[in-house]
């Protein structure tokens, strides 16, 4: 049994967290980037711990005025990339 202490695994979370925001900051959505909801072009990447999130425009703005399921993405984000300017 291998023992690892908390300081351990909260560096590691700490440096997978910075190697994601790196990695955002470094990202641009392309068309061929996906809404999960209905298959449009994603302009908004959330990013999670473990997964990704895609949205259009149209469904992240229907997230965003919906305070709980708003508030519940927030709490599941660790990044988001938003690229809604490029709307034409």
């Amino acid at each position: 049994m291998v023992k690892v202490s908390t300081q351990q695994i909260r560096g590691n979370m700490q440096s997978t967290l910075e190697k994601t925001q790196e990695e955002i900051k470094n990202r641009n959505l392309d068309i061929n980037d996906r809404c999960d909801q209905c298959g449009s072009q994603a302009f908004v990447l959330v990013v999670g711990a473990e997964n990704e999130l895609m949205f259009c425009g149209h469904h992240y703005k229907l997230i965003e005025n919906n305070d709980i399921v708003f508030a519940k993405l927030v709490d599941y984000m660790v990044e988001v990339l938003d690229e809604r300017d490029k709307i034409k």
